[in-house]
């Protein structure tokens, strides 16, 4: 195989990790677990409705905690296959490289 092989493989293999990553990454689906609150049809006292508001801005919070939790685990599936890619191009361009005649 010669380098000029190498280099074309290196760049299709980086290609298709860095595309495929998210398919194979995680094939289960996460849910949060936050609680919607029930808005009731009308409000029977002043109470009834700072609790709701209440359980509304809980619910918010569970939900955007939710969120950074799920960006900061992209975050990290990309950091990954971003440093999986890093290996294969380092393997590819210094050990196979360095194992390749020299041709003119």
């Amino acid at each position: 195989m010669n380098f000029n092989r190498l280099s074309k493989l290196a760049v299709f293999s980086t290609a298709a990790l860095v595309l495929t990553a998210p398919a194979w990454a995680d094939n289960s689906s996460v849910s949060h677990s936050c609680s919607k609150p029930y808005l009731p049809f009308q409000f029977e006292s002043q109470k009834e409705a700072d609790e709701f508001n209440d359980a509304v801005l809980i619910y918010k919070d569970c939900i955007a905690e939710f969120i950074d939790e799920q960006k900061a685990a992209v975050e990290r599936h990309q950091q990954a296959a971003g440093d999986a890619a890093h290996q294969w191009n380092t393997f590819v361009n210094y050990e196979l490289k360095s194992q390749q005649p020299e041709t003119d």
